[in-house]
């Protein structure tokens, strides 16, 4: 038996160096056709045959049945398989073969290594077909052109976070990071699991609390609710500049917009006593998240971590994405109105900030970029100050740039006959 596995092992690697000398060969024949012509005219046909070959062969393969196509898994939340290529079985992918070359269509951007097994990659590329000349393990041997040195490519290639890391580091453990590929199910995390003063961040995982309550018609978004003096608080941006007195009623609909939208700590008030906290915590254990760490007395005196939050904030995004949920249009719409956002991008954010200075300077934020990410910074020891803003600036910018970077556009389907 062990004998016969050897004599696959060394029919297969025979396999790979008959491939590595064809093209090996066919760049020498190239090379010497080009040293004839040199100094003649070029007709248009004859100018690079080498790659006319390509292109037909490309596209017979379209024809014949298209790519072999190996996409980005679903939400990989368990950091062991965050893998960003997945062909684990055949009902994964189809694969079809041409003149005995394989061509794969990379989904994702991915490192490129000059050996199987290095540590550090010598480049990355964007999506593209590739030609595959071997296989080894979880490695692919490929070449983008077969006039081009072939390189290895990892099937579970992450992408390298030591930029992240070197950025982050000088925080120490007054800062957190949770980011998430929505897309791809990456995750990065940084000091995630240090627990934070909430301040006003729950206020967006309570309005998802009172959306699904709507959807299940438990809850009346048109209700009218009352403004007593018990509900009063220093921190009110809309109720208290427009001079709204104890004794007002207002639709709760327009209470979670500026529970939301502005912050608004009389509204939240309400609002909370209104619903209560005995189904919110529930709510929150439903959603795999900590319901203990849950204020009974007030939203903004609850505890978080950049993991919980980040859980909040993956739970609001699928539901404002739902195609069958009434209210979702209405909920993005006022959280991507955010009046005070610390998360900052060239793409569209919808967030929910929260600040009481010194202990809690937070913002969570999910980023309609090309391919749609989550953010979540949780810091102390700030003030509010510019410095303070520029700091979460950076870390946005350095965030946007990694996702664009490593996760470009969609996961696409699987190509069928």
């Amino acid at each position: 038996m062990n004998s016969q596995k050897r004599r696959q092992e060394i029919k297969r690697k025979q396999e790979i160096r008959s491939r590595r000398q064809e093209i090996k060969r066919r760049q020498e024949t190239r090379r010497r056709q080009e040293t004839r012509s040199r100094g003649q005219e070029i007709r248009p046909k004859e100018k690079r045959p080498v790659m006319e070959l390509l292109m037909a062969l490309l596209f017979i393969t379209i024809v014949v049945g298209g790519f072999f196509v190996f996409r980005a898994g679903g939400n990989f939340h368990n950091e062991e398989i965050n893998r960003l290529f997945s062909i684990a079985d055949a009902d994964i992918y189809r694969q079809y073969k041409n003149l005995q070359l394989e061509i794969h269509e990379t989904l994702r951007t991915t490192g490129i290594f000059a050996e199987k097994g290095d540590d550090y990659m010598l480049d990355y590329f964007a999506p593209r077909s590739v030609f595959v000349l071997g296989r080894e393990d979880r490695w692919l041997y490929v070449t983008t052109d077969k006039e081009q040195e072939p390189k290895w490519i990892y099937l579970d290639f992450v992408p390298p976070v030591t930029e992240l890391d070197e950025l982050l580091s000088p925080f120490g453990s007054s800062l957190s990071v949770y980011f998430e590929n929505v897309e791809s199910g990456f995750v990065y995390r940084y000091n995630a699991e240090r627990s934070y003063l909430s301040a006003s961040l729950p206020k967006a995982a309570f309005a998802l609390y009172i959306y699904q309550k709507a959807e299940r018609d438990e809850a009346d978004l048109s209700q009218y609710l009352t403004f007593y003096s018990r509900d009063f608080d220093a921190w009110s941006s809309p109720i208290m500049s427009t001079r709204h007195r104890a004794g007002q009623t207002f639709p709760q609909r327009q209470l979670v917009e500026w529970n939301i939208s502005y912050s608004d700590n009389i509204a939240t008030s309400i609002i909370e006593r209104t619903h209560g906290f005995e189904g919110f915590r529930e709510f929150i254990a439903d959603i795999g998240g900590s319901p203990e760490d849950v204020s009974g007395y007030r939203l903004v005196r609850s505890q978080i971590t950049a993991d919980e939050v980040g859980l909040w904030a993956r739970e609001i995004y699928h539901y404002m994405e739902s195609e069958e949920s009434r209210y979702n249009e209405e909920f993005k719409s006022f959280m991507l109105n955010n009046q005070f956002p610390f998360i900052v991008s060239d793409y569209p954010v919808a967030s929910k900030t929260g600040w009481t200075p010194p202990h809690a300077w937070h913002d969570m934020a999910i980023v309609y970029s090309p391919s749609p990410y989550i953010l979540v910074i949780l810091s102390t020891n700030r003030w509010g100050t510019e410095a303070d803003h520029r700091v979460f600036q950076e870390i946005s910018m350095a965030f946007q740039e990694f996702n664009n970077k490593w996760f470009v556009g969609g996961v696409a389907p699987i190509v069928d006959d």
